[in-house]
């Protein structure tokens, strides 16, 4: 079913820098009067100069100025600065004064005789009177204005047309501040203690990329300012999710302070069990909690009920980065922040972490993804995410939220599902290039080896999956529990509904499993009902609303499955909401070609509620050949324009014969051969004309 998606509000609006532009041709005209410079665009006059002798004006130009006479009754100064009549500074266009409105100050306090100040004109010369100056410099561009001495960028006023001005300076606009964060001053006092006194810290992460690049973040940043820290990522199979009594009890030495990063939430009695050893516990999660906290020293998570922090859809790198953010605030103030340390450096791991975990693409996160990108795109990501291009064979130039979706976070998420994501992290610590390759390496081939069990588990997870039901279920104690994540997914999509895959756990009697949904079916109110039905102590489970992971102990797994589908049943009948295929419209013939894929590149980053842009379009199929045992290549003619295209359908299978009239949604990319640009269609949905 398609379905047209509903306009997308972009949180910024494109500048020339970022769109196609026609080719410029540029003008110039000379007289002894005046030089007259036009530029020209599709012999349209987009911009023109005119310069003239006589009336050359001072407004903008930058003097060394002298003081030459300080006025305490006028709060005014002379200032001398090469011209024939010395230049007027008042108080009102002082910097100090300008940055301060609210506190008076005294020009005999801050300018002297014979001081030399750095002044910009602000008003021309008139008659006898001389030119006004002012101590805030603004170098004006065609949309901004640098303001050197400030912490913002201006917009110019020579836009026009107000929303103009409103979307750009809203483009501009600085990361969310953390002050809203629920627990911020406890948490940072704890942090920076322990970072004074030199306290054992402890990072304990969680086993996907999500956790693995925050924990690098937060042990990279922690080491720089000189705190002693470790770092602990649970494995799988051994600990079990999060900080948990297994993890606690598997920790290297004894911490004086664990900080959790990823996970944390609902660890009661980790916590608890930790507080009773010495330990404090300091959380940043992002998961949702429950009704009741655990008894940690603060627990940072934008997601608590009593946090006023708007920025909900951080990933738990977000949370970490913020945790940072706010240490650099407050030691900074103390300048105890070295000035080396700088956290953009570390934004290609927020990136990473954000878009490995399909977290929303809100305007703050797309602010953290767009300059963490833009970090690895010039070449200066942390040797680590090096390492997984090269063996992803990914040009760093030209790299998407696509790429990281679908290249980069399964190989580094490979380690955690079939071996220890400790070496994830160990990659993303690398300082050298060899062991960041080995270790980029090995996550290679877990990635390999997880395809290959994939593949050959869900062909018989497809064969469980009962018609009659709305759960998709399937269970098998051979599975590696790595992968049921992963065929919950495939089956999700396969059967268009909610789907449920088990494996046994690692903990005697229990049965782990893995859930995925439907956009229209939310997990936490179906499992919420399912538990009624079950002992207190048969069920645990947390996630969110489109996954979700559960235990529960294998007396009472038929049971679960029961009351699933009872609970389904319930709230939505019989009928499974079908799964829309979101649409664009169709794109005109025009403009399906390769120079309007390549301006869509541009306007990424793309990712969870904020999607790429899909469309629609009538096509002919020319040719149909399956690609290896789960794709599908398509030679396709557009029925509008005549124009043949070639197109891809990942894991899917299909059998047109030439000449079948479909309308196709896709989406547009750009293919990369060794230097050679050219475009291809990726498919999402067929049906029938």
């Amino acid at each position: 079913m398609l379905e047209i998606r509903k306009p997308i509000m972009l949180p910024s609006i494109p500048l020339h820098k970022d769109i196609v532009r026609p080719p410029e041709t540029v003008l110039v005209n000379i007289t002894p009067q005046e030089t007259r410079v036009a530029v020209l665009e599709e012999n349209n006059i987009c911009e023109l100069h005119i310069e003239r002798n006589s009336g050359h004006g001072l407004v903008g130009n930058i003097y060394l100025g002298v003081v030459r006479r300080v006025l305490p009754g006028m709060q005014s100064a002379f200032i001398d600065i090469g011209l024939e009549r010395a230049a007027f500074l008042h108080i009102v266009d002082v910097l100090e004064q300008r940055q301060n409105p609210d506190e008076t100050q005294r020009i005999e306090h801050m300018l002297f005789e014979g001081q030399t100040v750095l002044v910009q004109v602000i008003k021309d010369p008139i008659n006898s009177k001389g030119a006004r100056l002012s101590t805030q410099i603004s170098l004006a561009g065609r949309f901004l204005v640098h303001l050197p001495q400030e912490e913002h960028i201006g917009v110019s006023q020579r836009i026009e047309d107000h929303e103009d001005r409103h979307n750009l300076r809203d483009r501009l606009q600085n990361l969310l501040p953390p002050d809203g964060l629920a627990d911020l001053e406890p948490a940072l006092d704890r942090l920076d203690r322990a970072i004074a006194s030199h306290e054992p810290i402890l990072v304990y992460g969680d086993y996907d990329v999500d956790g693995a690049t925050a924990t690098a973040l937060t042990v990279r940043v922690l080491r720089q300012l000189g705190a002693n820290v470790d770092w602990f990522i649970p494995n799988r199979s051994a600990h079990g999710y999060g900080f948990s009594l297994a993890g606690l009890a598997a920790l290297p030495g004894k911490p004086g302070l664990i900080l959790t990063v990823d996970n944390g939430t609902s660890s009661h009695e980790a916590v608890a069990a930790a507080r009773a050893r010495g330990i404090d516990t300091l959380i940043t999660d992002h998961h949702l909690p429950g009704d009741t906290l655990p008894a940690a020293v603060a627990t940072i998570n934008p997601n608590r009920r009593d946090c006023t922090f708007p920025g909900k859809n951080l990933a738990g790198v977000g949370v970490a980065f913020y945790l940072l953010l706010a240490l650099r605030q407050r030691l900074r103030a103390q300048n105890r922040w070295p000035e080396s340390l700088r956290l953009t450096d570390h934004l290609d791991l927020v990136a990473l972490g954000t878009i490995a975990d399909l977290v929303p693409l809100d305007y703050n996160n797309r602010i953290l993804v767009n300059h963490g990108l833009a970090r690895i795109r010039s070449g200066q990501a942390n040797t680590g995410i090096r390492a997984l291009l090269a063996v992803a064979n990914l040009e760093p130039a030209h790299l998407g939220a696509q790429d990281i979706a679908y290249s980069v976070a399964p190989r580094l998420n490979a380690l955690g599902r079939l071996g220890d994501m400790s070496d994830g992290v160990a990659l993303l610590l690398a300082e050298d290039w060899q062991t960041a390759q080995d270790y980029a390496q090995q996550s290679d081939e877990k990635n390999r080896d997880r395809k290959a069990l994939e593949n050959e588990a869900v062909q018989e997870a497809a064969r469980q999956v009962s018609p009659a039901l709305p759960l998709a279920a399937a269970y098998d104690p051979a599975w590696h529990e790595g992968i049921i994540g992963i065929l919950a997914a495939r089956l999700k999509s396969r059967f268009a509904r909610p789907a449920l895959v088990a494996t046994d756990s690692n903990e005697d009697g229990w049965i782990k499993a893995s859930l995925r949904s439907v956009s229209a079916v939310p997990l936490h109110e179906l499992l919420n009902d399912a538990a009624r039905h079950l002992p207190g102590e048969a069920l645990r489970y947390g996630g969110h609303a489109a996954a979700a992971g559960l235990s529960v102990k294998r007396e009472h797994y038929p049971a679960l499955i029961e009351a699933i589908n009872r609970a389904f049943l319930d709230t939505y009948g019989a009928t499974v909401p079908p799964e829309p295929v979101y649409i664009d419209g169709e794109l005109p013939a025009a403009l399906l070609n390769l120079d309007w894929a390549r301006y869509l590149e541009r306007l990424e980053p793309w990712g969870a509620s904020l999607p790429v842009p899909v469309f629609a379009n009538p096509f002919e199929v020319l040719d149909c050949r399956l690609l290896g045992s789960a794709h599908t290549r398509l030679v396709l003619r557009e029925m509008h324009s005549g124009n043949a295209y070639n197109a891809s359908w990942f894991f899917h299978t299909a059998d047109y014969r030439p000449g079948t009239r479909l309308r196709i949604a896709y989406q547009l990319q750009v293919n990369r051969f060794y230097g050679d640009e050219r475009l291809s269609l990726l498919v999402q949905h067929a049906q029938p004309l």
